[in-house]
């Protein structure tokens, strides 16, 4: 030993001898069509018990379990010999699934607020990516017209890291999130990404909930659909979301902007092309509406009659209001009978939308009211954030503790405020540029489990119905 040195401890010289993710990489490629994916983080104690029933999953579904190797909370953490030999069948750092998605570690922090920060630019120009992370989270990138987004998801894990006392330290305890995702490849490009979460002993996916050693049903409390418009709405959407309904059997749906009301949309009333080639079947109101009550009623016809339908009060819906408030009905010829009738019913306080689209079983809920479902916040569109400002995910996640809204067209996931796609038609009178926008619904099972159901086309996940 040279003048000067330090001895090394025996557990210093332990550490020499044991295998730091910051020291290897693990390049796997997938074989199979589903796949149970989390990640590890060295130094911390493991979910044991997640861990097995993950494991049990595999087993039934003929899926391969694959942990993703993040670096510990400090700089000498590792996982310890015993724990290392149990996992190491599944570990790897980077994990291709088909030509277009892949997982990767990144080496990110554990404490990273914000994991998919920056990423987008290399989501953009190679594929859909999933990031080692001890938060799950999901942003989506804009591509050109005509080409599906790609999507950046975040794991959660089967660890609970030592985090500091530090307000960063702090705010990494409170978002750790025991969770995974199912990844079900659909061919050499098409796939389908769904989270679990690791609440009370068990997980859900797709109506089973799983623990370490049985699997059985699962109750759907809720699901929350993407932006509806009818009078927009893309049919092939609306089949598949009947199909998930009629399959998961919820309890409660939850509508977003049942109606575009584009035959008085205020931001089209000083652009006369747009004034003049509506289409006929939609060029009054009273037309549009009579549509959207018989979609509406095929709609409750479809899915179970124990299904309870509820109505978000939506920017789209409040455009009759703006319509009414500043007495332009009054100037629209075409509309202006109903319009008058209208303005009665919202000087008498009803809400005209209620009145008018009366299909049973369908309950409009009131402005700024709360409906929480097995803690999930579900009446909030998405449009309005603090103080009256424009809302927006990140806005929510300051003003709420769990919730689900719409409004963006864009699903995404921060923190613990969900946000679904929509159901229209992605090409729209006021749409340009790249877009961002998919088709998705959320799930919510009776303890809080969620899951955003993303589908592309007339599919939505593979293999036989769960």
């Amino acid at each position: 030993m040279k003048k000067g040195q330090k001895k090394e401890t025996k557990d210093e010289a332990k550490i020499k001898k044991t295998v730091f993710r910051r020291d290897v990489e693990i390049d796997k490629v997938g074989k199979g069509q589903r796949f149970i994916v989390s990640s590890i983080v060295e130094g911390a104690s493991i979910a044991w018990d997640f861990v097995h029933a993950m494991e049990h999953y595999a087993e039934v579904n003929n899926a391969k379990l694959v942990l993703l190797w993040m670096r510990g909370v400090y700089k000498g953490d590792h996982l310890n010999e015993k724990d290392l030999n149990y996992v190491s069948p599944y570990l790897a750092s980077t994990y291709r699934f088909n030509s277009k998605l892949v997982a990767k570690d990144f080496m990110l922090h554990p404490a990273q607020k914000f994991p998919t920060t920056g990423l987008q630019q290399y989501a953009q120009s190679n594929d859909s990516i999933i990031i080692a992370s001890t938060k799950q989270a999901m942003t989506v990138v804009a591509r050109p017209v005509g080409r599906t987004p790609h999507t950046i998801h975040t794991t959660g894990t089967v660890s609970m890291p030592r985090y500091s006392k530090t307000r960063v330290g702090c705010i990494a305890e409170e978002d750790n999130t025991l969770g995974g995702l199912i990844i079900e490849v659909a061919d050499s490009k098409q796939f389908f990404i769904r989270q679990i979460q690791w609440i009370d002993g068990c997980f859900v996916d797709l109506g089973t909930k799983y623990t370490k050693d049985t699997h059985g049903k699962a109750e759907a409390s809720a699901m929350v659909l993407g932006d509806i418009h009818f009078g927009d709405e893309d049919p092939l959407a609306i089949e598949i979301t009947e199909e998930q309904i009629n399959l998961l059997k919820p309890k409660r749906v939850f509508l977003h902007d049942l109606a575009s009301n584009n035959s008085i949309n205020y931001h089209d009333a000083k652009d006369c092309i747009k004034s003049v080639t509506k289409a006929p079947e939609f060029d009054t109101l009273e037309k549009e509406w009579s549509y959207v009550k018989s979609a509406l009623h095929d709609f409750k016809t479809a899915i179970p009659n124990n299904t309870s339908v509820y109505v978000v009060p939506s920017n789209h819906d409040d455009f009759i209001y703006k319509w009414l408030k500043e007495g332009e009905f009054i100037k629209d010829a075409r509309n202006a009978k109903l319009g008058a009738k209208l303005f009665l019913m919202s000087v008498d306080g009803k809400n005209p939308m209620a009145e008018c689209l009366n299909v049973p079983g369908v309950i409009f809920l009131k402005k700024d009211t709360s409906m929480k479902v097995d803690g999930w916040e579900c009446a909030q569109h998405g449009h309005i954030g603090n103080n009256g400002a424009r809302g927006s995910i990140k806005s929510y996640a300051i003003s709420y503790d769990k919730a689900v809204i719409g409004h963006s067209h864009t699903p995404g996931i921060n923190g613990h405020i969900w946000q679904v796609g929509t159901l229209s038609k992605f090409k729209l009178s006021y749409t340009k540029g790249p877009s961002s926008w998919l088709h998705a619904n959320c799930v919510i099972y009776k303890g809080g489990h969620s899951q955003m159901l993303i589908f592309v086309g007339d599919k939505w996940y593979v293999g036989e119905k769960h």
